[in-house]
């Protein structure tokens, strides 16, 4: 399984919302496939499939705002990674909103 991570776009971001998701939990993804739309200060981006697979879990819901390097969803690399759950501590909870945000 892999993980789609908030990526650092720039020198001074420190974190970003999540605008939309493009695909949904279950949805066959390429890489490099966009699969969310994020909005930082200035601008909006779109967040890239690491890998082939399929969008296992959002982690993030649209509208959150979360600090770089916070997991957003994962990826089954494989049918059968899609079947297993996702750990409890792997969701993690709702995510707290990073200072200076929003």
């Amino acid at each position: 399984m892999e993980k789609i991570v908030l990526p650092k776009l720039g020198l001074t971001m420190e974190g970003a919302t999540v605008v939309r998701w493009l695909k949904s939990e279950g949805d066959k993804v390429t890489q490099g496939e966009p699969v969310a739309e994020i909005e930082m200060e200035k601008a909006n981006s779109e967040i890239e499939s690491p890998c082939d697979g399929y969008l296992k879990a959002i982690i993030v819901p649209q509208g959150e705002t979360v600090p770089v390097d916070t997991v957003l969803a994962y990826i089954a690399v494989t049918p059968e990674d899609l079947a297993e759950a996702i750990d409890v501590k792997d969701r993690g909870s709702a995510p707290v909103p990073a200072a200076g945000f929003g």
